[in-house]
């Protein structure tokens, strides 16, 4: 009975050891780059970016992967892939998987509209 016990308490320790263990590829290394929108492969759900790596002192262009669980928002508000336009300043967080990059949230501010300016009323009302 002993015996059960201890060989039943030693496979939870091994499991709970097992368990907790990560191996490096488990691990994401999220980076942020900031560019402008190349290309955008709607089927694919992949979009390119032109942005300066400054340890390389260049241009270059990498491309990402979209996933169901990717968040876009252009100024703000959350929104899909075909709101995207080549051009578009843009923010992208994301990770390496294997040999892709998928986007974990791609962020686009554009310039917004100037705001019309209603002047207020220049007439005073009287007080009875």
């Amino acid at each position: 009975m002993r015996r059960n016990i201890l060989l039943v308490v030693s496979a939870a320790i091994m499991l709970t050891g097992l368990v907790g263990c990560k191996s490096k590829d488990d691990t994401k290394r999220e980076r942020i780059l900031h560019g402008t929108v190349d290309t955008i492969d709607l089927p694919s759900k992949t979009i390119s970016i032109e942005w300066y790596n400054p340890k390389r002192s260049e241009t270059m262009f990498i491309a990402g992967r979209l996933t169901k669980d990717t968040e876009i928002y252009i100024d703000g508000k959350i929104t899909d892939i075909t709101k995207i336009k080549i051009g578009d300043p843009v923010i992208v967080e994301g990770y390496k998987k294997g040999s892709d990059v998928v986007a974990v949230k791609i962020d686009i501010v554009r310039a917004s509209q100037p705001r019309k300016i209603i002047k207020p009323a220049t007439q005073s009302v009287k007080k009875k």
